[in-house]
């Protein structure tokens, strides 16, 4: 009994499809970004990226009804999508043989690597802003305009649970919602909501619907104020990455704090600027990769290496223990 226990945590925790790299405290990235797609590729409004463990990159180019796969070390995208979709929100890819797919007509499908054939999966009442799959192969669904955030079996064929939120009542009490957005479930299934028009970011604890705000100007701790967060994201280390939207900015958290990372000198179109930034995420190089919408762009910021470099050990090692 103990091996098979012991199989099975070890499965649950090595189970990512996505990256969650682990950082130095004092980690910096490249000031000014590569533009990885930009409008001449995609004539964008709603758009996100996925970046899977094997380095393949997904970008869904909304105006375009497209969904394009860069595999390691290839220049030219593998393209998928057809005529007839609706506007893209957001995508999510649990394996290499499926990706999974939002619309703005409030479906979900799946795109089936091994028949090149598109699957539809369930139907929601408003479209979803943001999708997760969990650990255990549940669907998260952000309900932007119900202001909860709900969650099904990956195939939809389980009743929809309420996982935050009450739905219709928006509010910025704990056990409310104003306009979620991005979403994020950890190992332990808490689960993380960009809370975009309370500007802040909630915590529901596993089995909980009472949120804690993590990061936002209404957190107990010490935090940052946030203007419209759109998107949220883990390291390994559990600390936070937000795209602030409304600030022109990616944020995170850190032992020593919250700070801003990328895109800290106001909004434009410069290589170092970002014009209301949405999906973030992160390549096996630990590159972070925005989508920065009003500039219609896909960014690429590259990890400064050097900026770990003269870290003391035991240092690094002290940041990955303290709490955030």
């Amino acid at each position: 009994m103990v091996v098979v226990f012991l199989l099975i945590l070890i499965n649950r925790i090595t189970t990512l499809w996505f990256n969650q790299p682990q950082f130095c405290p004092t980690v910096e990235w490249s000031r000014d970004a590569i533009t990885f797609v930009n409008t001449s590729t995609a004539g964008i409004s709603e758009g996100d990226i996925f970046i899977d463990a094997n380095n393949t990159i997904y970008i869904a180019v909304s105006q375009k009804k497209q969904i394009l796969i860069w595999h390691e070390n290839t220049t030219y995208p593998m393209i998928i999508g057809r005529d007839d979709w609706s506007l893209i929100f957001s995508i999510f890819v649990p394996n290499t043989s499926e990706i999974y797919i939002s619309f703005s007509d409030s479906k979900i499908i799946k795109w089936m690597a091994s028949t090149n054939t598109f699957v539809n999966i369930t139907h929601f009442q408003q479209p979803c802003r943001d999708i997760f799959i969990d650990i255990e192969n549940h669907l998260y669904c952000s309900l932007y305009n119900l202001a909860v955030v709900v969650k099904t079996s990956v195939n939809g064929k389980t009743p929809m649970m309420i996982m935050a939120g009450i739905t219709n009542i928006a509010g910025s009490t704990p056990d409310k919602l104003y306009g979620p957005s991005g979403i994020f479930v950890d190992r332990n299934l808490d689960l993380y909501v960009a809370d975009t028009w309370n500007n802040r970011v909630q915590l529901f604890s596993s089995g909980k619907n009472i949120g804690k705000t993590v990061a936002g100007q209404s957190s107990s701790d010490i935090t940052i104020a946030l203007k419209r967060p759109h998107s949220t994201a883990l390291d390994a280390d559990k600390y936070l990455f937000i795209s602030d939207n409304g600030n022109n900015r990616i944020v995170a958290s850190g032992p020593n704090g919250f700070r801003c990372l990328l895109g800290c000198n106001g909004m434009g179109k410069q290589p170092h600027q970002l014009n209301h930034p949405m999906a973030i995420s992160f390549d096996v190089h630990k590159n972070v990769f925005v989508y920065d919408a009003a500039n219609k762009r896909f960014q690429k910021f590259d990890l400064q290496i050097y900026s770990c470099q003269n870290v003391p050990v035991t240092t690094r090692i002290l940041s990955y223990i303290l709490p955030s």
